[in-house]
């Protein structure tokens, strides 16, 4: 399966990966009973990369400082900010990540490709307030509903036995008013009678989706294009 990425309007880089993440990990045993007590601020033991010392800080039920309900809020915070010199700054890219136990693969958050964050005495957390959406059912927090969306191959029958196809292909879902914020992902696959689609499962949320402020649905009609490139094919012998 091919990894996706997306910017969304507020500029978040979101995206699938199997890769795991190389600093540090974090695991909440029992999550559902951190959402449920009187805790509103979690935050890990440091950690230590790029020569300084780091914290993650998860808020379970959202940060209430910056009014967010119903989501996971989640930071990078600088630790032991006290030993720094005076008028100390630190710019710094980072990403965060959240593993779906259930697809065995890791959500990713980050800042636009290029955006740095500057860290100073002022201003020890940046992340993402409205990371990922709690489940309806209370089951925690997740992935959510999500739109999915994949490229098959028109009629597999017409292949030659043994026969495949390597090709590079992008999938679109149109914003209607802003060209600049069409979503778009970008992979290459092998495609044969057996294989006949590849693509996302997570694509989008649907409540992002189907939100009248995305862009994507408009008067019940939302605009998708496939763009397909073929790099090869190969035989059995």
């Amino acid at each position: 399966m091919a990894s996706l990425t997306f910017n969304d309007p507020d500029g978040i880089s979101r995206s699938i990966s199997l890769v795991p993440p190389t600093h540090f990990t974090i695991k909440i045993q029992s999550f559902s009973l951190l959402t449920k007590s009187s805790i509103e601020r979690y935050q890990s033991s440091y950690f230590e990369a790029g020569g300084y010392k780091w914290n993650l800080v998860i808020y379970p039920n959202g940060n209430k400082s910056r009014n967010v309900k119903e989501h996971l809020s989640f930071y990078l915070a600088m630790a032991e900010s006290n030993s720094l010199k005076t008028g100390w700054e630190v710019y710094a890219v980072f990403r965060l990540f959240v593993l779906d136990q259930d697809k065995d693969n890791y959500m990713i958050v980050q800042d636009a490709p290029g955006k740095e964050r500057r860290f100073h005495g002022m201003k020890l957390e940046w992340g993402f307030d409205q990371k990922i959406r709690f489940f309806a059912n209370g089951k925690g927090a997740g992935l959510g509903t999500h739109l999915s969306f994949y490229l098959a191959l028109v009629d597999p029958t017409t292949l030659p036995s043994g026969c495949k196809i390597y090709a590079e292909y992008t999938l679109r879902i149109l914003h209607q008013s802003n060209s600049a914020n069409h979503l778009y992902a970008k992979a290459t696959d092998w495609f044969s009678a057996s294989s006949e689609e590849s693509g996302w499962s997570r694509y989008i949320t649907l409540p992002y989706f189907r939100s009248p402020n995305s862009g994507f649905l408009v008067k019940d009609a939302c605009i998708l294009e496939a763009e397909v490139t073929v790099h090869g094919d190969a035989n059995a012998l």
